[in-house]
């Protein structure tokens, strides 16, 4: 194999590896999204249940 088919190997597999890298991220993110998304509604949940028990309390 030439230095250049060489280097073009190395040139395509640096690409391939940015398209994971840029693929990798985006899935992260939207996985982070789901899951924030998912604790805010727990949250909330966990808050109105404290407040219904806190109104039964009270009277």
């Amino acid at each position: 194999m030439t230095q250049e088919q060489r280097l073009n190997l190395l040139e395509e597999r640096v690409r391939d590896l940015s398209g994971l890298y840029r693929s990798a991220v985006k899935d992260l993110q939207e996985a982070q999204q789901e899951l924030t998304a998912h604790l805010i509604d727990t949250l909330d949940q966990r808050i109105a249940r404290a407040l219904t028990q806190a109104d039964r309390e009270t009277g």
